[in-house]
């Protein structure tokens, strides 16, 4: 979760929020001073917790360190439940500060509207069964993954397709089997389609499939592929600036600069395949 900013709280006071999981404390901001804005951008990560109903983030303010006896004084809270945020999507909104007090946040507060705070958060909770259990499952998709793609695609909404190929991409990659699944749904795109200039342009399974695919081994083959050139490159004195209102030297010796610098980077990549 983040915990952004927070708006409607007296200026010129020092704020910070701790985040409760069903009254455990887990977290908790710095301290920041409620000027113009008031802004954590923090961002909270709690693996392996117990199963919980409920988030409490308490907004306090922080008590002046000139006045001894001047604590920290509770503003108020913000309850999220967690069957709002079970989604797939991260969800973001503006909550209300919740106080018992009423009249908690003073006068100033009223001029910036009831306070309230700024939180994006996601909860996930997977239940992962031993390995053998999902053979029969793993033996199905690698032998009928096209049908079970063909009969998907119309019914199901971009994030799912976006999802599920994901998963399929990392299932086949690790049987030996990215390569052939990759072909097969992208000819079925094909064919579907109809018209071959909106290849890997569109919403579907083939596309989100090789996005996950380019994702998963695109930095090993970038590094792979290009390193050498580009370190060349940065190492080497040449330029190839050709914009004559920059150009400092040969306009046109810097032009040949440029294209043999392309050209040896698409060599490289033509080569790549070899």
């Amino acid at each position: 979760m983040w915990v952004y900013e927070a708006k409607g709280l007296p200026p010129k006071k020092k704020y910070f929020c701790e985040i409760n999981l069903d009254k455990t404390l887990y977290g908790r901001t710095s301290v920041k001073l409620k000027g113009d804005l008031l802004f954590w951008g923090e961002y909270f990560d709690f693996p392996d917790i117990p199963d919980i109903n409920l988030i409490t983030v308490n907004v306090f303010r922080e008590g002046e360190r000139k006045k001894k006896r001047d604590k920290h004084t509770y503003v108020g809270c913000v309850k999220i439940p967690i069957h709002e945020i079970t989604a797939r999507m991260f969800c973001e909104d503006w909550y209300p500060i919740i106080s018992d007090k009423v009249d908690s946040f003073g006068r100033n507060s009223v001029k910036d509207g009831f306070p309230t705070l700024r939180i994006k958060c996601r909860f996930q909770s997977i239940d992962i069964l031993p390995l053998e259990i999902y053979g029969d499952f793993l033996t199905y998709l690698k032998e009928h993954y096209k049908k079970v793609c063909e009969i998907l695609e119309p019914v199901i909404g971009v994030k799912a397709k976006e999802d599920i190929g994901q998963a399929l991409v990392l299932l086949m990659h690790s049987q030996g089997m990215a390569g052939a699944f990759l072909t097969d749904v992208v000819a079925l795109d094909l064919l579907r389609v109809g018209d071959q200039r909106l290849t890997f342009r569109g919403n579907s399974l083939a596309t989100k499939s090789m996005e996950a695919f380019l994702k998963l081994t695109g930095e090993q083959y970038l590094q792979d592929t290009l390193s050498a050139p580009i370190a060349e490159i940065i190492s080497s004195d040449r330029d190839c600036e050709v914009d004559p209102s920059k150009a400092t030297g040969s306009l046109s010796r810097q032009q040949q600069a440029l294209r043999n610098a392309v050209r040896v980077a698409w060599t490289s990549i033509a080569d790549s395949h070899k």
